[in-house]
Parts: structure tokens; C-alpha cells; sequence
């Protein structure tokens, strides 16, 4: 059931313009992440829906969290911890600049596909059918640029971001060894303002990914040392349309629709200098459907109460041979969020989602399908000093374990699972 939990799970963040009350990433997972970064305002979605980064013209931000707690990738190679940190900054009155670091990894390929598909929160299926999981390829995160301009009622936007890592072994010569991979990620952002909170986004994505491992196998008799492939990967590529509207109705409640579609393909060869080096090629494809409300039953108080479907597809050949035809189908998710502003300065959030699963796997041998229903807490509390918001994800075991979980006997037995702090001017 984990590894179904991965295959349905979303990690894309997308936001809407709505009552300024929150800060940072860390807000947005307290009150049950996945389809809520598409629907709860907060600046932090501005990366993978570039057009909003207008609307957030002079903010620092800094997240992270306890393994996959963390806020920006949760890759499972950033463990124990994972943090994040942007820079906005306005340029005049119509155009924003912006830079995102952070301590995440991604795996280059296969399965290049950064967080449009959780799959690679874990051992990537390609991966590991060539591999047994021992050699999966990761580069670290170089840097995130990011541009936002408006036009009246027009804003546009663009984000690009790099992983790349590398490792050279020269000598002694036997034992010459080169790996590396890179890892292209790049965003257009397209947004439209109408009247009072009704709005869209669109956001059109392309990622880009290979990787390459050699070695110089070891021949004293000859006297010749030839750098040899022992792997390497087809380019790995995506490509993902997102898309939400905000659409003001009676009594001031707010419909938030959403769409986000994404497909792509990989593959992986191994031992090319032999005549019959077995190669695998991959596919994958995802589709999420939904809508929350945004209600605001008091001054101070929002409410998120939402559904939607969603639908996840892997296929894997080696040499022809269908060896994986893997997929997940969550009909429905539903999940509800509440952000509450309890005085000037302090918060409490809270989320909840559950989700009812199909899903169908093959091994190339066997088919099996299985169907159940996982549900999720996540709690936060926020504090607002003046133009600094600090923000916390609570350990849901704060409900059952009560104070003692403050000096926590693991990492993950923390009081606090992630933090966020942000400053605005």
C-alpha cells in the first residue's frame, strides 16, 4: 500500500490569489499539502506557476524539514534534512525577479521527471529493474532562476532550474571510473486577471535528463585501457500542462478548478560495447482532476473543503518485452483544510485527505491488483511578527503522545516535522 500511496500522491505547487494570511511552504503542508498548494495562497507556488511571481514583488523565504518532511522535493536522498530558500525581488512596479536554492536531490534517469510525478520519491521502476535500485543516478540542485512581468491585466512568467552532479576517478589508470548527469527543468507561466477574485493559470512545463556511468576495465595483458559505457540513459524528458481558475460565486464563496496532465518517456542501456546489451525504455503518464471551495465563515477564518480524481500510468520494455504495466487510480480524494487566524499574531491550520485506490501491477510474470482507502492528518500553527511570519508543521503525534513528543527520541519524533520563516517589505 506505500509504494500505491507514491504512484496517486501529487507534488506540483500551484497557488491562487486569495485573503493574505499565510507565509511559506511549511503553511501549505500543515494543512495537508497535495491538491491545497494549488488552492491556498502563499508565494512559494510561484515557482511552478511562474506567472503569479508578480504578485509577490519583495519576499525572503526559508523552509525545511526531517526526511521526507521537507518542504520543496522530500526526495528520499535528502534525508535527514531537506531546505529550501527564495529570494524575490521587484523590479519597478511590473516586474519580479526571483531565485530558489535548496538542499534537494533528483534523480537524473531514469525517470527524470522532478516532483510532477512522486514516483521519484522512491527507487525509480526503471531503475530498478536494470539496477536492483543499487545505482540509481541523483544530481543536486544548482539553482532555480525565476522572471515575472504584468501587462494590465496580463502576467507572464518563466522558471528555469538545473540538478547536476558529476565524479571522475583518474588514477590509477585501471580503475578510471566517470559518472555524471544532468537534469533540465524549465516553466512558461501564462495568468489573467478578471474581476474581483476570478482569475486563471496556466503553466506549460518541460523537463529534461541523462545520465552516463564508465569505466576502464582493467587489461595488463594487452596494455590497452579503453573507457567503456557500462550504463547509460536515453534522454529522459516530460512534458506537463497545469492549469487552475478562480471563480468568485454567491456569498463570496470561491470555486477553485484544476487540471494537471503529464506524460513522458526513458530508457536505459547497459554494457553497449556487447553485441547483445539488453536496453529498456519507459513511459509514464499522470492526470489529476478537481476543484476545492474557499469559504470564509468568519473574518479571520478559511475553509477548504475539496474532490477530485486522479490517475497514474508507468509502462516498462526491455528489448521489446513488456516487463511493467503498473497503474493507480484514486476515485475519489477528498480532503478539507482550515486556516485560522486565532489573534493578530498567532494561527492555527489543520488538514485532512483521504483517498480511495485502485491500482494494477505487472512484473512481467504476474498481474495483481489490489483496492483500499489511506487517510492523511497534518496540523501547524503560525506566528506573525510584524512583516515576519514563522511557521510550523506539527507532529501529528502531538494528539496521542502529548507534550513528551517535545524532546523527541528520533528526528522524526519531533515537535516540529518543518519549519518556514519569511520576511516581506
Amino acid at each position: 500500500m506505500k509504494s500505491l500511496r507514491v504512484m496517486v500522491c501529487v507534488g506540483l505547487l500551484v497557488l491562487v490569489p486569495a485573503l493574505k494570511v499565510g507565509a511559506t511552504e511549511t503553511r501549505i503542508s500543515s494543512m495537508g499539502g497535495g491538491e491545497k498548494r494549488w488552492t491556498v495562497d502563499d508565494e512559494t507556488g510561484s515557482l511552478l506557476f511562474p506567472a503569479r511571481l508578480v504578485l509577490y514583488p519583495n519576499v525572503l523565504y526559508l523552509d525545511g524539514g526531517f526526511g521526507s518532511a521537507g518542504g520543496k522535493t522530500a526526495s528520499a536522498l535528502d534525508v535527514p534534512y531537506d531546505a529550501g530558500f527564495g529570494f524575490f525581488y521587484g523590479l519597478g512596479e511590473s516586474s519580479v525577479l526571483g531565485f530558489h536554492g535548496s538542499s534537494s536531490s533528483q534523480y537524473v534517469a531514469p525517470t527524470a521527471v522532478n516532483d510532477a510525478l512522486s514516483w521519484s520519491r522512491s527507487p525509480a521502476p526503471v531503475a530498478e529493474e536494470v539496477t536492483g535500485g543499487n545505482a540509481l543516478h541523483a544530481a543536486e540542485h544548482w539553482g532555480t532562476l525565476a522572471y515575472g512581468h504584468k501587462l494590465g491585466q496580463l502576467r507572464l512568467g518563466a522558471v528555469v532550474s538545473l540538478h547536476r552532479h558529476s565524479y571522475e576517478l583518474t588514477e590509477p589508470m585501471p580503475d578510471r571510473f566517470q559518472r555524471g548527469g544532468t537534469l533540465f527543468r524549465g516553466v512558461l507561466g501564462l495568468g489573467l486577471d478578471g474581476q474581483g477574485r476570478n482569475s486563471m493559470d496556466l503553466a506549460l512545463g518541460f523537463s529534461a535528463g541523462s545520465f552516463a556511468d564508465k569505466i576502464t576495465p582493467s587489461d595488463p595483458q594487452g596494455g590497452q585501457y579503453v573507457l567503456a559505457t557500462r550504463m547509460k540513459s536515453a534522454p529522459a524528458w516530460m512534458v506537463d500542462l497545469l492549469a487552475r481558475g478562480t471563480i468568485e460565486v454567491a456569498g463570496g464563496t470561491v470555486v477553485i478548478p484544476y487540471v494537471n496532465m503529464a506524460f513522458g518517456g526513458e530508457g536505459v542501456s547497459w554494457n553497449t560495447g556487447e553485441a547483445s546489451a539488453p536496453e529498456n525504455s519507459g513511459s509514464h503518464f499522470q492526470a489529476v482532476v478537481g476543484a476545492d471551495l474557499r469559504i470564509q465563515p468568519l473574518e479571520k477564518v478559511l475553509i477548504y473543503p475539496g474532490v477530485g480524481v486522479r490517475y497514474g500510468r508507468i509502462g516498462l520494455d526491455r528489448n521489446g518485452e513488456e516487463m511493467v504495466n503498473n497503474w493507480a487510480l484514486s476515485a475519489p480524494f477528498i480532503g478539507v483544510a482550515l486556516d485560522a487566524r486565532m489573534a493578530d499574531w498567532a494561527f492555527f491550520r489543520m488538514g485532512v485527505r483521504q483517498s480511495v485506490i485502485f491500482s494494477s501491477t505487472y512484473n512481467g510474470i504476474q498481474r495483481m491488483k489490489e483496492s483500499g482507502s489511506t487517510t492523511d492528518v497534518s496540523l501547524g500553527f503560525g506566528f506573525r511578527l510584524g512583516r515576519v511570519d514563522l511557521d510550523l508543521r506539527i507532529n501529528p503525534a502531538l494528539l496521542t503522545q502529548g507534550p513528551q513528543i517535545v524532546t523527541g527520541k528520533t528526528l522524526d519524533d519531533g515537535f516540529a516535522a518543518e519549519a518556514g520563516i519569511r520576511f516581506m517589505w
